[in-house]
C-alpha cells in the first residue's frame, strides 16, 4: 500500500517520466505524462533541447499544453514556436487571455502576429486589449473575463447568468454595475447563493477595498493585495467602468517576479532571470557595475598612494582590507533592511524618523563591538603596537557608523527621485562604502601612528 501510493506521488510520477525519457525517449512515455503535473511537465521540459521539447509537448493533451504553457520560461515557448506551431495554436485556444497574452508576449513579433490571428474572434479582440498595456502593469496582468451583474436583479436571476457565464477563473467573485456600467462593489458566489431567491443583489452588495487602473504597476498590486488581504482586484477606467480582473495567481506571479528583481538588481545583476538570458545580454549588464568596480579599486589605490609617509609604518598596511569589508558588510545590511521596508511599503513617513534612530542607535552598538573586538584580537594575533590598534580600532568604529549611515540614507534618496532603491543596495553602495571607509582609516593612521 505505502509503495503504491508512493508510486502515485507527482514527485516518483516526474523522476520515472525523467528515466523513461532517458532510457527509451519521448514516444515510450506517454501513459506516464497523464501521472505527471503540468508545473512539473513544464521544469521537465526545460531540461531537455529544443527537439526533444517539441517532440514531448506534442504528445499531451491540449488541455495539458494549455497548462503547461501558463507555466514554461519565454525561450523555451520560442523553441515551441519554431517547432510545434500547430500544437501552440490549439493549447493558445484554451488558455485564459491573460495567459495567451503572457505567451504571445515571448514570441517574436512575426510568430505573435501569426498566432493572433488564429485565436478566435473574443479571444483575439481580449489578447489585442491587454498587449496594449505593459506586461508588469494592472492591464498587462488582468483577465477581461469575469461576471459583471446588474444591480437590479435578484439573487436567483444572478444565480442563473453565473450559471451561463463563460467565465471560470473569477467566478467565485462576481461583480456588480450601475445603469452605466460603473463598478459598485462585488459579491462572493456563496453569498449569493445562500440568500433569499428574490432578494435583491443591491442589499447583499459588498464594497470594493480596492480598484485599480489599468496602468498601475505590479507592484502596488503586491503591495496592496498584501495589505486588504485580496484574492480578485478590479480594473477600471477613467468613468469607473470595469474593464477587468486580476486575480490571486497573477499577483503571487508578480510577487515573485518583484522579489526576483529586487534581487537582482541588488546583485547588480540588471536582470530578472539571468539564468536563461543570453550570455551577451547578461554580460552586457553586469559589465556597468563591474566597471563600477573596477573604478572602486582605481579610487582606492589613489588614495592609498596619497599616504605613502604613513603607510611606512607598514602594520597600517595589514588591516587595509579589514575596514572596506567591515563597512561594506554593514552598508549592505543597512541598505536590504530599508529597500526591503520601501518595497512592502511597511515604512510610512509618520515612522520614518523613529526608524532610523533606531537603526542609528544600532549601528553604533554595532561600531562599540566590533571595535572593542578589533583592538583586542588584533592586539593578540598580530602583536600590533598600542597606536597601530587604536586606529584601526577607531577607523572600524567609524567607518561602521559612516558605512551603516550611506547604507540606509541611500535607499530614501534613489526612492525620492524616482529610481528602484534596489539598485544602491548593491555594487553601488559597496563602491561608496569602500572608498569613504578606507579614506577614513588611512587619515586616522597618518593621524595617530604615524610617529611610531
Amino acid at each position: 500500500m505505502g509503495d503504491s501510493q508512493e508510486e502515485k506521488s507527482p514527485a516518483s510520477a516526474l523522476e520515472a517520466l525523467r528515466e523513461r525519457l532517458e532510457q527509451d525517449g519521448v514516444s515510450a512515455s506517454r501513459e506516464l505524462l497523464a501521472r505527471v503535473e503540468p508545473a512539473d511537465i513544464a521544469a521537465l521540459l526545460a531540461e531537455l533541447d529544443a527537439a526533444e521539447q517539441v517532440e514531448l509537448f506534442r504528445e499531451l493533451e491540449v488541455e495539458v499544453q494549455a497548462e503547461v504553457l501558463g507555466e514554461l520560461e519565454r525561450r523555451d515557448v520560442r523553441s515551441l514556436a519554431d517547432g510545434a506551431a500547430k500544437s501552440l495554436k490549439a493549447a493558445l485556444r484554451k488558455m485564459e487571455p491573460d495567459e495567451a497574452v503572457d505567451v504571445l508576449g515571448a514570441l517574436t513579433t512575426k510568430h505573435a502576429e501569426s498566432l493572433l490571428e488564429e485565436l478566435p474572434p473574443d479571444q483575439a479582440a481580449a489578447a489585442d486589449i491587454l498587449l496594449k498595456y505593459p506586461p508588469d502593469s494592472a492591464g498587462g496582468l488582468m483577465t477581461t473575463r469575469f461576471v459583471l451583474l446588474d444591480e437590479g436583479i435578484t439573487a436567483r436571476e444572478a444565480i442563473e447568468i453565473t450559471q451561463h457565464s463563460r467565465e471560470t477563473e473569477t467566478v467565485a467573485h462576481l461583480f456588480v454595475a450601475d445603469g452605466d456600467k460603473r463598478l459598485l462593489g462585488h459579491l462572493s458566489l456563496d453569498r449569493v447563493v445562500f440568500a433569499a431567491p428574490n432578494r435583491p443583489i443591491a442589499e447583499l452588495l459588498e464594497d470594493c477595498p480596492l480598484r485599480v487602473r489599468p496602468e498601475t504597476d505590479q507592484e502596488e498590486l503586491v503591495r496592496a493585495a498584501t495589505r486588504y488581504d485580496l484574492h480578485v482586484i478590479p480594473v477600471t477606467d477613467e468613468q469607473g467602468r470595469m474593464i477587468g480582473v486580476v486575480t490571486v495567481d497573477d499577483i503571487l506571479e508578480a510577487a515573485e517576479h518583484e522579489t526576483d528583481e529586487d534581487m537582482y538588481r541588488m546583485a547588480g545583476t540588471g536582470e530578472r532571470d539571468p539564468v536563461h538570458a543570453s550570455a551577451a545580454r547578461s554580460a552586457r549588464l553586469r559589465l556597468p557595475w563591474l566597471l563600477l568596480s573596477v573604478f572602486d579599486g582605481l579610487l582606492m589605490a589613489f588614495l592609498v598612494s596619497r599616504f605613502t609617509d604613513a603607510l611606512k609604518t607598514q602594520e597600517l598596511i595589514f588591516f587595509i582590507p579589514l575596514i572596506p569589508l567591515m563597512g561594506g558588510q554593514v552598508a549592505i545590511q543597512g541598505s536590504t533592511i530599508v529597500v526591503r521596508a520601501l518595497a512592502l511599503n511597511t515604512l510610512p513617513r509618520t515612522r520614518m524618523l523613529p526608524f532610523l534612530k533606531k537603526q542609528l542607535l544600532i549601528t553604533l552598538l554595532l561600531a562599540a563591538c566590533c571595535s572593542l573586538a578589533t583592538g583586542v584580537l588584533g592586539t593578540l594575533l598580530v602583536g600590533a603596537h598600542f597606536q597601530i590598534m587604536l586606529a584601526v580600532s577607531l577607523a572600524v568604529a567609524v567607518a561602521i557608523v559612516f558605512a551603516g549611515m550611506l547604507g540606509m540614507i541611500f535607499p530614501f534618496i534613489f526612492n525620492a527621485i524616482g529610481i528602484d532603491p534596489a539598485v544602491s543596495s548593491g555594487p553601488f553602495i559597496t563602491m561608496l562604502s569602500d572608498f569613504f571607509c578606507v579614506g577614513i582609516y588611512l587619515t586616522l593612521g597618518a593621524m595617530l601612528a604615524s610617529p611610531v
